[in-house]
């Protein structure tokens, strides 16, 4: 089985706010947990696991920990061109390199990015490759070459989908730590080579990508976190429906 996992970069100091470290970028964690559960489908089953990484030269670091993860090859997308992409234009700008690197069984991703929350970008590549697109999946296990077991968290219940490949999926969970990885592991996986595609590696189109590419656009950036604030409900339900209205205005309640 050949499975390709889809690896977003994100800032540090969102994905792990409570820990030090100097690299400026580390993995999704929707997507580090997707990763995590293809290496241990890969350790029971004869699978070869491909990391595809869409963003700057810096998050090549990321690739070289899926290395030690046990990844087998590592594809870096990586293009000036590609700067600034939404959903619409990440998705595309996939699609055209899973294209390019063709036949996959699997296609896996996070169901969504810390950083924005869309959860669109699987649902995206599924339409592009015409395949079929499971979400919110917990674990998945190999029957067969031609078909997984998915286990599917749903509301109040856990499903299990036999689904046929080839096929997308997302899973609905993250990985909170930073991997555990030995420094042997490590020291291999700076060795190893990582493939580069840029946009005309990929046969893309400029329009589509980047900015120009884009259905939205980021307006303003700020560094602060934005605090969550709360409000203690009343028991009498005329004071809950003053609370409500001043929360949908913005105006403060009169004493």
């Amino acid at each position: 089985m050949k499975i390709a996992v889809c690896i977003k970069p994100v800032r540090t100091e969102l994905a792990f706010p409570s820990e030090q470290s100097n690299e400026p970028f580390s993995m999704n964690p929707y997507d580090l947990y997707a990763l995590e559960q293809c290496i241990a489908l890969k350790k029971k089953n004869n699978c070869t696991v491909y990391c595809i990484c869409l963003g700057p030269e810096s998050a090549e670091s990321i690739l070289r920990k899926t290395f030690a993860m046990g990844a087998d090859e590592a594809i870096h997308i990586c293009d000036k061109a590609f700067a600034g992409s939404d959903t619409v234009a990440t998705s595309y700008i996939l699609y055209k390199a899973l294209a390019k690197l063709m036949p996959f069984d699997l296609i896996v991703c996070g169901n969504k990015t810390i950083d924005g929350e869309t959860g669109q970008v699987a649902p995206g590549l599924a339409e592009r490759l015409d395949m079929d697109c499971i979400s919110d999946l917990l674990s998945i296990s190999c029957e067969n070459e031609n078909e997984i077991l998915a286990e599917q968290n749903s509301a109040d219940n856990c499903n299990v989908i036999q689904l046929d490949l080839p096929a997308v999926v997302s899973f609905d969970n993250f990985t909170a730590k930073h991997p555990k990885i030995s420094l042997t592991a490590m020291k291999k996986a700076r060795n190893k080579s990582i493939a580069k595609l840029g946009i005309n590696d990929i046969n893309a189109d400029k329009t589509l990508c980047g900015l120009s590419g884009s259905k939205t656009q980021v307006l303003n950036i700020k560094d602060k976190m934005a605090k969550k604030t709360s409000e203690t409900v009343p028991d009498d339900p005329e004071e809950q429906a003053k609370l409500i209205i001043s929360m949908m205005t913005g105006e403060e309640l009169s004493s």
